[in-house]
């Protein structure tokens, strides 16, 4: 008999698992160096996989690729800056710059949008309301429920799609015949929704949700991992901002590309973002390998 488990790095707290997000994901968008750029794409990649090999692998091919695509395409044939020109398109110079930058934008986007969907599967919606529950309960209850919903429509529709078609509702032919069918499902699955959402205020009331003086049951608690990654979570960032502040993650394209040569300092920033990239990967495969040996055991 297989025995699963769940994610190691989403047994984390949540307080832990939201710091390495946000600094994740900030410092995805605020360095431009190639390099940096496509270590946060792999480590991404590699970290979706780990969690859902299918579905990452899915969402990359079907959905970040094509992005990738299309931007590194189109940025050369609009953005006409740089000193290097390669040919011309339309009588507009097409230069090696506009090229790399659209290249290095594509991937960073990639990456954000990677990273976005492994929070999807380890930040849920019950440890956003651990975070910020108690400090702005009524947005963070908008928040949770407004990163939930696209999930659940998802869902919900399939469930209605699967239940029309076996009573035969969707056999239609004819294009207005699908039309109506298709308003039909659109017409369960917003009646569904609006009374989920009705049921969910009066049962948030009932409980006294957002009253003062309020207790609540929180099953979270820093741990020992948990009070070794914050700190280096912490000290890992206050070097890369300083290494932005200071060069040393520099990425220019325009009028020329250049970056930042890896001097002593240069590589120690490096391999700050590289660490923090990479953390949750090494807790996964090394609690995996220690469950696989313990359930070897058995």
């Amino acid at each position: 008999m297989q025995i699963r488990r769940r994610s190691a790095f989403a047994e984390c707290n949540p307080l832990t698992i939201m710091v390495f997000y946000i600094t994740a994901i900030v410092f995805t968008m605020l360095i431009t160096h190639p390099l940096y750029v496509a270590t946060a794409l792999i480590s991404s990649f590699t970290f979706a996989l780990l969690l859902k090999p299918r579905a990452g692998l899915k969402f990359f091919l079907s959905f970040c690729l094509p992005i990738v695509i299309l931007v590194a395409a189109v940025n050369p044939l609009f953005n006409h800056l740089g000193v290097t020109i390669l040919f011309y398109f339309n009588d507009n110079p097409v230069t090696a710059e506009a090229v790399i930058f659209g290249a290095v934008s594509a991937l960073a986007l990639a990456a954000v949008l990677m990273w976005f969907s492994t929070y999807n599967d380890v930040m849920t919606s019950d440890k956003f309301m651990h975070i910020f529950g108690r400090i702005i309960p009524k947005t963070a209850l908008i928040i949770s429920m407004t990163l939930g919903l696209l999930p659940k429509m998802q869902k919900r529709l399939k469930n209605i799609s699967d239940a029309q078609t076996m009573i035969g509702k969707t056999r239609t032919k004819g294009f207005f015949q699908k039309i109506k069918s298709g308003l039909r499902i659109l017409s369960i699955l917003i009646t569904w929704s609006l009374e989920n959402g009705i049921e969910t205020a009066d049962s948030m009331k009932a409980r006294g949700y957002g009253l003062r003086g309020r207790t609540s049951f929180s099953m979270y608690k820093l741990c020992r991992r948990d009070k070794i990654l914050l700190p280096i979570f912490v000290a890992v960032a206050g070097v890369i901002i300083a290494g932005l502040i200071t060069g040393a993650a520099y990425g220019q394209y325009y009028p020329k590309f250049s970056v930042s040569s890896f001097g002593i300092f240069n590589l120690l920033v490096f391999l700050c973002f590289a660490l923090l990239c990479f953390l949750p990967i090494i807790i996964e495969i090394t609690e995996r390998v220690k469950w696989r040996y313990s359930v070897s055991k058995i």
